[in-house]
C-alpha cells in the first residue's frame, strides 16, 4: 500500500512506501529515506559528522531519562542541529532542564506539555542561558517566569527582568 509522506515536503505529494509514511518519531532513527533528507536539508552541517558518531548521538539522545523515544525523535526532527552537539553537552542540558522543571510544579507541567519544537529550541540554548536558569531556581523565582522564558531571554533582557542577577 502506498501512502503520502506524512512528514516531509521533498516529494511534493508523490506517493511513498509505508516506511516513508511512518510517523516523524520513527523517522528520526534514519530508517525512512526521506527522514535522512529532511534532517540533512535542515542541518547540512551534519554531513561533516561521521555516520557512526551521528548514530551514537541519536541513540544516546533517545535514551535520555524522562524523555521517551517518541518525544526524543520528534525533538530531533524539529531541531536536528542538536546532533552537532557533543552527547555529554546535550545530556547535561536535558538534565539541567529536568532539574529546573522538577523544582517547581508549574514548570514541570510546562515541560511535559511543550511541543517538540519548543524543547528542541530550549536545548539549543547556550551555557549562559542555562547558568541563568540555575540562578532562577537557586533564587526561588520560578513562579515569576515561564520555564521557556527563562532560557529564551538574552542577557540584556534577563538583566532587565532580574536586576539582582550578576552574571
Amino acid at each position: 500500500m502506498m501512502l503520502a509522506c506524512s512528514f516531509c515536503k521533498y516529494h511534493a505529494g508523490k506517493l511513498h512506501c509505508n516506511d516513508c509514511a511512518t510517523s516523524r518519531a520513527s523517522a528520526v532513527a534514519f530508517q525512512a529515506p526521506c527522514a535522512t533528507l529532511f534532517v540533512f536539508k535542515r542541518a547540512p552541517n551534519l554531513l561533516a559528522v561521521p555516520t557512526k558518531r551521528l548514530a551514537e548521538r541519536v541513540t544516546l539522545f533517545m535514551e535520555l531519562p524522562g524523555l521517551g523515544r517518541v518525544r526524543a525523535a520528534a525533538i530531533l526532527l524539529n531541531a536536528p542541529t542538536l546532533l552537532a552537539l557533543d552527547a555529554a553537552v546535550l545530556a547535561s542540558r536535558w538534565t539541567a532542564l529536568c532539574t529546573a522543571a522538577n523544582s517547581h510544579a508549574v514548570w514541570a507541567e510546562q515541560l511535559a506539555k511543550y511541543a517538540a519544537s519548543t524543547v528542541g529550541n530550549l536545548l539549543t540554548r547556550g551555557e549562559r542561558s542555562y547558568a541563568r536558569l540555575a540562578w532562577v531556581v537557586a533564587s526561588g523565582q520560578q513562579a515569576s517566569i515561564a520555564l521557556s522564558g527563562t532560557l529564551k531571554l538574552d542577557a540584556k533582557q534577563f538583566a532587565r527582568r532580574f536586576p539582582e542577577y550578576e552574571s
